[in-house]
């Protein structure tokens, strides 16, 4: 369903799984901050092009040091070209891993088509077939209740007719007015930018930096 890759919710549900396994935490996908790519308009993508960056849908996760809570999210980023994550296109899919150990490391490879698609298949028949049964040594932990007591540097873009609430920003960086486009970038606590209406507001867009 192209609308669920698109608005984030593929996205959303394949970071909960990744999540159980990296962090033994089940979290449901409605409580994961998200925005798809929908609301992006033409001036966002210029932006991208004068500051050298592409945009990509992200699903991310971490725990925070200090509070040591889980943020996940689904949004769209600036990427610089030359970043692993910014090479990967099409079909493929591409996992960026960090730890405090074994420092980060990139999984590339095909996400869709036929046979990436046929052989997943056929591995869930041949579990069934000998009835495999997956196992979890992680076990589960508490799961996430919402709350993202983080802040990040964000891009927001509007028409002038969908005015927004500057105090919302902790500071701004750049703030433009045009006749026809406006855009801030500045400090967003993800609290503040879930209860904010803006994900859900498809002539708004939201880009992580």
């Amino acid at each position: 369903n192209p609308t669920l890759d698109v608005e984030g919710i593929d996205a959303a549900y394949k970071l909960s799984i990744i999540t159980l396994h990296a962090f033994g935490r089940l979290i449901a996908n409605e409580t994961i901050l998200r925005k798809g790519i929908t609301a992006l308009k033409p001036e966002d993508f210029q932006y991208a092009v004068e500051k050298n960056y592409i945009i990509k849908l992200i699903a991310g996760c971490y725990l925070d040091e200090k509070t040591k809570d889980l943020i996940p999210t689904v949004i769209p980023t600036f990427i610089e070209k030359n970043k692993t994550l910014g090479l990967v296109n099409n079909e493929f899919n591409g996992v960026l891993i960090g730890s405090a150990l074994a420092d980060e490391q990139f999984l590339y490879g095909k996400g869709a088509g036929r046979y990436p698609t046929s052989s997943a298949v056929l591995s869930d028949i041949s579990a069934l077939r000998y009835g495999y049964k997956y196992e979890l040594r992680k076990g589960i932990k508490n799961g996430f209740h919402g709350d993202l007591p983080v802040a990040k540097k964000f891009y927001v873009g509007f028409k002038p007719q969908h005015k927004i609430n500057l105090e919302l920003f902790e500071n701004i960086d750049e703030l433009y007015r045009s006749k026809n486009y406006e855009y801030v970038t500045g400090i967003l606590n993800l609290n503040e930018l879930k209860n904010s209406g803006w994900l859900e507001n498809k002539e708004i867009s939201v880009i992580a930096f």
